[in-house]
């Protein structure tokens, strides 16, 4: 009997001064290990869906929400974003938007930091996830001088680093070239194999 981690009931949002609903009385269940792929056209609300599920809806952009969803047994409207964050990692389009660190192995350090392990796990979360995405070699690269498929893997391996249950990977492959986003895929299958997480995958 697999495990609910993710289950999302009848959810509906509406943005300010927005007409039609960007989501409809959505339900999804999601269990645990399972890899999702979630597609549809551009505007459809994949990405307002993703932003339910980390709670950036409601704490952190204004709308109207209906419905009710938790992670990890936790409900997000009810939690604070920041509890939410240990329970689920989320990946955007564009890795520049949440790059915040100088350098690659700062920039994996940096969430695993702000959840306040001590050095030593630290350094062990680092490694783990710098020699999952395979990029130990540019660990102390600037991530200013990178390719956008470097960073995007920078972006998934701060991600991994937090161990999270959940990723979620908002478009991940949409602006890069098509070697670049058949490494990131192969990767997130090779992931999917590895390691206890459930992997959730917009594309359009």
């Amino acid at each position: 009997n697999s495990e609910t981690i993710l289950d999302i009931k009848n959810v509906s949002f509406q943005y300010p001064s927005v007409q039609e609903k960007a989501l409809n009385n959505i339900d999804l269940k999601i269990y645990k290990g399972e890899f999702i792929l979630l597609c549809g056209s551009s505007g459809s609300g994949k990405t307002t869906l993703a932003k339910t599920m980390n709670g950036i809806i409601p704490h952190l952009s204004n709308g109207d929400l209906e419905g009710n969803i938790v992670v990890n047994g936790l409900d997000t409207q009810k939690v604070e974003i920041h509890h939410i964050s240990k329970h689920i990692g989320m990946v955007f389009q564009n890795p520049e938007d949440q790059i915040f660190s100088i350098r690659v192995d700062d920039e994996v350090a940096f969430g695993v930091e702000c959840q306040g392990y001590k050095r030593p796990e630290i350094i062990k979360r680092v490694d783990y996830a710098l020699k999952k995405l395979r990029i130990e070699s540019i660990s102390r690269y600037l991530n200013a001088s990178l390719s956008g498929g470097q960073k995007q893997k920078v972006s998934i391996a701060s991600n991994l680093a937090m161990l999270p249950s959940i990723i979620v990977l908002d478009d991940p492959t949409t602006d890069l070239d098509p070697i670049s986003k058949q490494e990131v895929m192969d990767i997130l299958v090779e992931l999917k194999s590895e390691v206890d997480i459930t992997f959730i995958v917009i594309e359009h």
